[in-house]
């Protein structure tokens, strides 16, 4: 196999852990997928914003995460994680529980496993609770 066909073999394969979420309030499906690259940096900064609230900080960290069902495409991008942060409450907070079900237990997993085994830095989460 030719390092092109690798290439695109690993840039086409979904291997970030994921849970597909119905939301019927907005007739939509989506996945909430463990963040990478710069959706791991927008994510990153959100939980780390001491001066957002509770509600915003969980609607960055969500949009962060938020894709579409069958794309790799993120539904929500720069500042429109407003749109989450003036929606239902109770629809971002069942949102909020598979993210922290999907990101922040994942996340920890691998940080833990990074700082024991390299000494490395560690994300220190705010604690967001609704």
């Amino acid at each position: 196999m030719k390092a092109e066909e690798i290439k695109a073999l690993v840039a086409g394969s979904r291997d970030l852990t994921e849970e597909v979420v119905e939301v019927p309030e907005w007739a939509v499906t989506m996945r909430v997928v463990l963040p990478s690259g710069k959706r791991k940096v927008a994510f990153d900064r959100a939980a780390l914003d001491t001066e957002a609230d509770n509600i915003e900080r969980m609607a960055r960290m969500t949009a962060a995460v938020l894709l579409d069902e069958d794309d790799v495409a993120p539904f929500f991008d720069g500042e429109d994680w407003r749109t989450l942060y003036d929606k239902n409450p109770e629809v971002l907070l069942r949102l909020w529980k598979v993210v922290e079900r999907v990101c922040i237990a994942t996340d920890a997993k691998i940080e833990t496993a990074m700082g024991e085994s390299e000494g490395g830095p560690s994300i220190d989460y705010v604690s967001v609770s609704a």
